[in-house]
């Protein structure tokens, strides 16, 4: 995990207390006073539904220093991995050098660029030249083709094309996802929650998961119920407290073959 913290308010204790043993950690520290990414929730104290939230963060990129040192550490350790997979929230720490680099050293690049409140639609995937696998979601993927009324699949097969990617999954909350692949052509996948206590982190659980089974050739209707299932799982719980289980993602499945 290589990510950026501030300085100042850092919650780096926290974030290595509620991270699993076996993920290694590379924290880099921004220059200047800004904090680590907060965003605060106020959840309905019956429902535990997102009332509204505050962000606090700062705008700018990172600095030059910060970056160069990150550069030097990915050029020595993305030869070392199969796969890299890209969150990126359109928070500063993804310049265009280190996209460019990630890019170019990535054997198998997964990526996910979100279009949220903070980045008002600035931050679209097509920033990034090429990748192996994507997930975005249905505005995000009108933001990055400016079209809001074509068909999905085709502006699916736009961005797929433009950035020579083999599979990519547009999520759509309750309707399913919509997969595109360039050797199976189209996958509808159904959404497979009954139940919904928090939609926090749904569709970086699609991502993550779908992300695995692309890197390993699944199919793209596999990968797309995957990818649900992951997504299922997230949306019984509250916020990010806990992470998806293998043995909860089978014990589901062998329920929905019942």
């Amino acid at each position: 995990l290589v990510t950026l913290l501030g300085k100042k308010h850092s919650f780096e204790s926290f974030i290595r207390k509620h991270l699993r043993s076996q993920i290694t950690m590379r924290f880099f520290y921004d220059s200047t006073n800004s904090p680590t990414v907060l965003d605060r929730r106020y959840l309905d104290q019956y429902t535990q539904q997102k009332q509204f939230q505050i962000r606090y963060m700062s705008e700018e990129i990172i600095n030059g220093k910060v970056e160069a040192k990150i550069i030097a550490y990915l050029k020595k350790e993305l030869p070392h991995y199969d796969m890299v997979v890209v969150n990126d929230y359109g928070q500063g720490l993804l310049t265009s050098k280190i996209i460019r680099l990630i890019c170019r050293r990535a054997r198998f690049l997964a990526l996910n660029v979100q279009a949220n409140s903070a980045n008002f639609g600035f931050n679209v995937v097509t920033k990034y030249p090429r990748a192996d696998f994507i997930v975005m979601d249905e505005q995000e993927l009108r933001l990055a083709t400016h079209d809001k009324f074509s068909d999905l699949a085709k502006l699916a097969k736009r961005i797929a094309r433009k950035l020579d990617c083999q599979e990519l999954v547009v999520t759509r909350g309750p309707y399913g996802s919509l997969g595109v692949a360039q050797k199976s052509g189209i996958a509808i996948s159904p959404a497979l929650s009954t139940t919904i206590v928090d939609r926090v982190g749904a569709g970086d659980a699609f991502f993550a998961i779908a992300g695995a089974a692309a890197a390993v050739g699944f199919d793209i209707n596999l990968v797309s119920f995957l990818g649900n299932v992951a997504s299922a799982l997230k949306l019984q719980t509250v916020g990010n407290r806990t992470s998806i289980d293998f043995k909860e993602m089978t014990k589901f499945i062998t329920r929905l073959f019942k």
